[in-house]
């Protein structure tokens, strides 16, 4: 995988945020009635019992590759698949969430770290606003398979990654 085909598969252009899904259809399916699919994705990609939830910054391939890699490096495999729905900047703006780009992530990837941000929002409506929005984009959720997974830990290995804690030296990012 190349930038322009993460671009299109984000189905936007660098920069953008990406939220961690628990699985793809949570995002629900092209196919679905629009404020059905919404009030579904809402629900699930943003827990209706809180206000502020973390996105990652993606600039380029490298940073998608760190944010899943130190996503991976918590779990039990490094080479589990996971699943992103992508926002533009604009986006937030326009369904009145904040961002916060001043709290660092919780992976052991430092690079992924300084990626993470909050957004938070006055009131849980604005994420059911931006869902609907995105949605009527038909912007679909994305995955990294498990195979494109083990590819990206492959090249965090050969460049010295430490977020998989079997290297004492100093992390090649910093």
């Amino acid at each position: 995988m190349d930038a322009a085909e993460l671009q299109q598969l984000a189905g936007l252009p660098f920069p953008f945020y990406v939220r961690k899904l628990d699985k793809k259809s949570s995002w629900g399916h092209e196919s679905d009635v629009a404020e059905d699919r919404s009030a579904a994705a809402v629900k699930a990609v943003f827990d209706p019992s809180k206000l502020r939830f973390s996105l990652y910054l993606i600039n380029n391939f490298e940073d998608l590759t760190r944010v899943t890699v130190g996503i991976n490096a918590g779990r039990h495999r490094l080479n589990d698949q996971v699943d992103y729905v992508a926002f533009a900047t604009d986006e937030f703006d326009l369904a009145e969430i904040e961002l916060l780009d001043d709290v660092l992530g919780e992976t052991p990837c430092f690079a992924a770290n300084s990626l993470h941000v909050d957004v938070r929002a006055g009131e849980y409506s604005a994420f059911g606003k931006l869902c609907s929005d995105v949605i009527a984009k038909s912007r679909s959720a994305f995955r990294i398979t498990k195979g494109k997974a083990k590819e990206m830990v492959s090249s965090m290995e050969k460049f010295g990654c430490v977020a998989f804690g079997e290297t004492d030296s100093k992390c090649p990012c910093m």
